[in-house]
């Protein structure tokens, strides 16, 4: 059931068959506005028909049409064919379903109505006047009809003069009061007043007070408590309440009205003053359109360029194709946007590259520690650029010189006047020759750009003829990779290296990428089509021979689906096509080959081939431990201090304390854990400074460490001694590490081999070989034991640590002095660790990773190594302060191992003449600091397989140096636990 606003026009008391309308006679038209203002008891009918009305209740002040379901025709017609033609309308909640009402649905009081008019059809529609307040004592149904036994209470009007009706006259004038308040603000309301103002007497506060309640958008709630209400003042209170909330109402939805109309016409008045001052400026020639101003803007930016021939032609295409589209046509954003690309590309402006040699070093040698052969790869690529650059000016001031002397000779007297334009001449055509010969050109502005002014473009188009020489042939075919684990400054040695070049640097994130569109762009059929990587590169630069790095290059996804970005990424980074890269949204060529690639990963196991071709890698394998000591005393703790607003003199880190930390607490090939502690201890100590403003400084120690970083997560490895036990070293991408292997015969009944400690199948193999060389020559290397020992043996051969996986072909000399050790009931000589492949045949294979070994068995007191004989080589080239105490002993076979570690000679330790490594490191450090910091990134394993060591060892040297570099290679993954020595 709903109110409705229609009205009736028709009558039928008999029905028909689509609608029948009634109405009152001519007769009690006449009557009607008089029986409006009152209706006596005597007229109010006893019993009635009961009619529910959802939501709202009926008030007495109201005449409003009602509809109702079909269901209830029969209580309307019975109601029509009464003489009073009186019904009681009863509020029913909302939420109840017409088919589920039951009496205890009804409300117990209700309002009295008279039917005015009737619409019986499909719906019932009827016109209700509002009569009286009706109470239901009784409800019962009666032929389909509900009908109740009614009650009319009846509102007493106190006498005017008393005190209770000065009461009341105050709130019925204060109600007038605020209706005129409601009236301006929404003139619906004005409609309801005006219906009550001619059918009561304003004077009635009774009528006036539901009258009052009735206009307001109260809930049903609220008016079924006015409703219910009879006494007068506290009915006139509760409307009185309600009509003030409905006023703040109104003033509030004004309020929202106005603003909105007000913005409204703020805009509007805007844009016709914009649209009148847009014409005025056409007729005077001030302005032009939209269309005209794209044009000229492209016009200008393009004329500050120096693009080539294709890019011109298609820049001139696409203009004259935007000149004739309307601007509100698709098309015409897709045309300016591709113009808009098309002219931010820095066509023609070139980066003033500095080749000065020293500078380049010096930045290199600031900005890291270590990392020697990156240093030496940039400082070649410098170095090349500054020789061509020093012979392009001799050569042209020879040739200079020589066009002077001939022209002079030639033209006499007269001809001197002449012979200023002649050295140009010549000048012009030697350059021409080298144009011929070598892509470079004059390179004079190679040394004139200052330091911090990397980026700066070339604003003279001459530079596009002398710069691009140098970048492009220098850079061409210097795609730098650098290989290592995280941490160890490859992006940040990238920066470094744009610093020195005095370009700009771009840095791109490949990890993850699989839509071949980033690189090479999107078409411009598509929508919301962009350019690839490599444009917005040189659009940021703002130069055409930028650094770009290209980071996580062996992270990139492979979706068939979306295409391959790693062979989208052979022609970038080919040299040989790179000079003509098409991008599918310019589809244009663009001269790639200017710019300087830098490109990073992890591990080269996820390049591909034909991308690894064509990049030179270099491997950062991690620093050492006077290297990270270097590394936080020049740049770590400076940074976190300054970052931390802390002056260097507040915080004071001990050399043993930060020694400590390196140690225990940051292992790791890379820094960042170092940085991590730093960080953390200074924000520990800033703290003290606050809870105590009487410490001034705080000084570190080596036993106040645990307080600020809490237990160590690495502790001094331990050394394992006795029969079978013998200690080899092991590398990992984290560094170096001991490896102590044991073995142990379990039983003598029948010959066995069991293995366990969680090996790979490469140390599998390295075990089983191993064994069965120690058993075929144990007639040799123990003549004192019975050949069948092991015959009837079970040996048992276990790796520590069973948690962690360990795999590499390094461990089998180990292996096989684990098994000498048991044959000969004897155990290692003390103090020796060793590393090294075995062959079936007994030879010692070469193996990489010397230098982080070397630190390892330093780490845990161990100065006595045998290696591989064909690593001597890599030992010789380690620094002085990683060799200095440790005693090496090399070993070309394993008969040579045997000799060493099972002879009496070296039965007991020398004496202690070796300083310890943090010592070393701290005597050698300022005297050779220079050499320290260039050894950190050496790549040993590539050094120890490309030397040839002794005339025994020739024939089988390149597969021992083969097998060491797989050694490092399959160690890399992250086996054994993190050392970074």
């Amino acid at each position: 059931m709903s109110d409705n606003n229609g009205n009736s026009n028709n009558e039928n008391n008999s029905g028909g068959d689509k609608a029948a309308d009634v109405k009152n006679s001519p007769e009690e038209k006449s009557g009607q506005h008089k029986r409006d203002l009152s209706v006596p008891e005597k007229e109010r009918p006893p019993v009635l028909c009961v009619l529910p009305v959802f939501g709202r209740p009926f008030m007495p002040s109201q005449v409003i049409p009602v509809q109702l379901a079909p269901r209830w025709e029969k209580a309307l017609r019975k109601t029509l064919d009464s003489p009073s033609k009186m019904v009681l309308l009863v509020a029913v909640p909302e939420r109840r379903l017409e088919s589920d009402l039951r009496e205890a649905d009804f409300m117990k009081m209700g309002c009295l109505v008279r039917v005015i008019q009737a619409r019986v059809s499909d719906e019932l529609q009827f016109i209700a006047q509002g009569v009286a307040r009706g109470r239901v004592t009784k409800l019962r149904t009666v032929d389909g009809c509900i009908e109740g036994d009614i009650e009319y209470p009846e509102c007493k009007v106190p006498v005017t003069m008393s005190p209770e009706g000065i009461e009341i006259k105050a709130y019925a004038m204060s109600i007038l009061a605020t209706l005129k308040e409601l009236m301006p603000l929404n003139p619906l309301y004005f409609e309801e007043l005006k219906q009550y103002l001619t059918r009561f007497n304003p004077n009635d506060p009774s009528m006036l007070a539901d009258c009052a309640a009735s206009i307001t958008t109260s809930e049903a709630e609220q008016l079924q408590n006015v409703l219910e209400t009879v006494d007068l003042l506290p009915r006139m209170k509760l409307s009185l309440t309600l009509l003030k909330n409905e006023v703040e109402i109104a003033k509030l939805q004004k309020n929202i009205k106005d603003t909105v109309a007000q913005k409204l016409t703020d805009r509007q008045k805007e844009f016709f003053l914009k649209e009148q001052l847009r014409e005025i400026q056409k007729e005077l020639g001030i302005t032009v359109d939209d269309k005209t101003a794209d044009v000229n803007r492209f016009k200008e930016k393009m004329a500050e360029l120096n693009p080539p021939e294709q890019v011109l032609k298609k820049f001139n295409d696409e203009l004259n194709r935007l000149s004739v589209l309307e601007p509100v046509s698709a098309e015409y954003a897709v045309c300016r946007d591709y113009l808009t690309w098309l002219t931010s590309i820095p066509w023609g402006v070139y980066a003033d590259q500095n080749f000065d040699y020293a500078r380049a070093k010096k930045i290199l040698e600031e900005d890291h520690e270590g990392l020697k052969d990156v240093k030496d790869r940039i400082l070649e690529y410098l170095a090349v650029g500054a020789f061509k650059l020093r012979n392009k000016e001799a050569e042209a001031a020879e040739a200079a010189k020589k066009a002077e002397q001939d022209s002079a000779k030639a033209s006499g007297k007269k001809g001197k006047a002449k012979n200023a334009p002649a050295p140009d001449a010549v000048v012009s055509e030697a350059q021409e020759e080298e144009k011929e010969t070598s892509p470079e050109n004059t390179a004079d502005t190679a040394g004139n750009t200052s330091e911090g002014q990397s980026g700066e473009t070339a604003d003279k188009p001459e530079n596009e003829k002398k710069i691009p020489g140098l970048s492009g042939d220098e850079s061409n075919g210097a795609i730098l990779l650098f290989v290592g684990p995280p941490g160890v400054g490859k992006t940040s040695i990238g920066k470094s290296i744009a610093r020195a070049l005095n370009r700009p640097f771009f840095r791109l994130s490949l990890g993850g990428m699989r839509d071949e569109a980033e690189i090479k762009g999107h078409r411009r059929t598509y929508v919301g089509a962009l350019p690839g990587r490599m444009v917005q590169a040189l659009r940021e630069a703002q130069v055409m021979n930028p650094v770009i790095m290209l980071d996580e290059i062996d992270k990139l996804s492979h979706d068939s689906f979306r295409g391959d970005p790693a062979s989208t990424l052979l022609e970038t980074l080919d040299p040989e096509q790179n000079s003509g890269f098409l991008d599918n949204y310019l589809d244009l060529r663009l001269d790639l080959s200017k710019c300087l690639f830098i490109c990073t990963a992890n591990s080269i196991d996820g390049i591909p081939a034909p991308l690894l071709d064509r990049l030179d890698a270099i491997t950062l394998s991690g620093y050492l431990a006077e290297e990270k000591m270097q590394i936080a005393k020049k740049h770590l703790i400076p940074k976190i201090f300054k970052k931390d607003g802390v002056a260097k003199n507040k915080i004071k880190i001990k050399d043993t304390a930060l020694r400590k930390i390196v140690d225990e607490y940051a292992r790791e090939a890379g820094v960042r854990s170092l940085e991590k502690a730093i960080a953390k201890i200074s924000r520990k100590a800033v703290t003290k400074f606050l809870e105590d403003e009487s410490i001034k400084s705080v000084t570190v120690n080596p036993e106040d460490i645990k307080g600020y970083l809490g237990v160590a997560p690495f502790t001094r490895e331990k050394t394992i001694s006795g029969v079978g036990v013998v200690t080899g070293l092991a590398w990992t991408s984290a560094g170096g590490a001991t490896l102590p292997i044991e073995a142990e015969i379990v039983d003598n009944s029948a010959r066995g081999f069991k293995l366990t400690g969680n090996l790979g199948q490469v140390m599998k193999e390295s075990a089983e070989i191993s064994l069965s060389y120690v058993i075929s020559h144990l007639k040799e290397l123990a003549p004192n034991t019975d050949p069948n020992f092991f015959e009837k043996a079970l040996v048992h051969l276990h790796v520590p640590e069973g948690a962690t996986p360990k795999d590499g072909p390094s461990a089998g000399v180990t292996m096989a002095s684990a098994y000498l050790s048991l044959a000969l009931n004897r155990a290692p000589n003390p103090g020796f660790a060793m590393t090294g492949e075995i062959s079936l045949t007994g030879s010692v294979l070469a193996i990489g990773g010397v230098r982080e070994k070397v630190i390892a068995a330093k780490r845990i007191g161990i100065y006595r190594l045998i290696v591989p004989k064909a690593n001597m080589a890599d030992v010789e080239d380690l620094p002085e302060y990683v060799r200095d105490g440790v005693e090496f002993f090399y070993a070309d076979v394993y008969q040579d191992v045997a000799n060493i570690l099972f002879s009496d000679k070296y039965a007991s330790l020398p004496e202690k003449k070796k300083k310890p490594a943090a010592k070393a490191a701290k005597t050698a450090a300022p005297d050779d600091g220079k050499e320290t910091s260039e050894k950190a990134g050496e790549k040993t394993p590539a050094k120890s397989s490309g030397r040839k060591t002794s005339a025994k060892s020739t024939g089988k040297t390149p597969a021992a140096k083969k097998s060491g570099g797989k050694t490092t290679a399959r160690k890399s993954a992250g086996n054994k636990k993190a050392d970074s020595e």
